[in-house]
This record gives structure tokens, C-alpha cells and sequence, in this order.
């Protein structure tokens, strides 16, 4: 299944670190070369993720952009700590203004309803893309219902999904 591969990349001990910091500046007190941009090796993207992930959660101030376009992500029943986590974090995070799930593998019903639901209460995120990740027209029936009384986003991209004869009227109906 997609995003497997970073299920055997995540190092556990470093895992149990991140849980247990308990504000950002102490997240990036224990885990600089991450903070410096240094490369990460395959073995530790996993890993790389989760200190992302944990970054929203803690509502970290220097955070404004996330991208994880390209990366494909486990589904959150697989591994919840890296998509379900920020999909909560994102509700009540004043300081994220970009997220870019481009290419990730976001087609889980549940992963799809729990983005809804941050956008729902999200009020800060301005821009947000979810392009080719091959959601289903209810998927997207259900984000863009979600955004009816956001007034935060400014930008939602999410071309290549399916194209309106595939879709049908439902989901640009729901767009207007």
C-alpha cells in the first residue's frame, strides 16, 4: 500500500522523544540538524515526518508553510501519527498558512473527513493544496462542504482528482 516504505523509517526512540516534548522550542532544541534543512537520509524520513507533524501539533510560531507534496504518506489507520496528527493540529494552529499535500496518497475516507473537519475550524490556513491525489467526487463533495463558513482560505488547489465528466455536476454544484 502507498506510503509503506516510511513506516520502516521512523526511529522509535526519536518518536518517543518528539511525543514527550511539550512546546515547540523544545522540539527544536532536540532535534537542530533537522530545524538546519540538513539532508535526511531514507532511513530517517519517517522520522522527518513525525518532527513535522509534531511542529503543527505544538503550534510551532516558525512554521507558516508545510509541504509534503510527493511524500507519500501511510494511511492514518496505518500509521496515525503522521497524517491524522496534523489534520488535528491544523483546528486550532494560528501560525500554518500554507499546506501542501500534493501527490501524498490523501484517499482514505477517514483522512479526507478529518481535513474537513480542520478546515471546518481552521481559520488562519490560507492556502491549501491537495492536487493529484485521485479523491473521489463524495471526497471532494465533502472538502469543499467543509469550507462553506471557513474564511480563512484564500487558495485551495485540487486539479487532478477527475475531470467534470467524470465527477459530474455534484462537485462543482457544491463549489458555487
Amino acid at each position: 500500500p502507498l506510503g509503506t516504505e516510511v513506516l520502516g523509517s521512523i526511529n522509535e526512540d526519536d518518536a518517543a522523544r518528539m511525543s514527550a516534548c511539550e512546546d515547540a522550542k523544545e522540539l527544536l532544541t532536540l532535534f537542530g540538524p533537522l530545524e538546519r534543512g540538513e539532508p535526511v537520509p531514507p532511513e530517517g524520513q519517517g522520522s522527518e515526518l513525525l518532527w513535522l507533524v509534531r511542529r503543527v501539533q505544538l503550534n510551532d510560531p516558525t512554521l507558516t508553510e508545510l509541504d509534503l507534496s510527493r511524500k507519500l504518506l501511510p494511511p492514518g489507520d496505518k500509521e496515525p501519527r503522521i497524517l491524522p496528527k496534523p489534520l488535528e493540529g491544523i483546528r486550532t494552529n494560528p501560525y500554518l498558512q500554507k499546506l501542501s499535500l500534493n501527490n501524498v496518497g490523501l484517499s482514505s475516507d477517514n483522512d479526507v473527513t478529518a481535513l474537513a473537519v480542520a478546515l471546518q475550524q481552521n481559520r488562519w490556513l490560507q492556502e491549501l493544496d491537495i492536487e493529484s491525489n485521485f479523491l473521489e467526487p463524495p471526497q471532494l463533495i465533502v472538502l469543499v462542504r467543509a469550507l462553506e463558513d471557513n474564511t480563512g482560505l484564500r487558495t485551495l488547489r485540487c486539479c487532478n482528482q477527475f475531470s467534470e465528466e467524470e465527477a459530474g455536476d455534484s462537485v462543482f454544484s457544491a463549489m458555487q
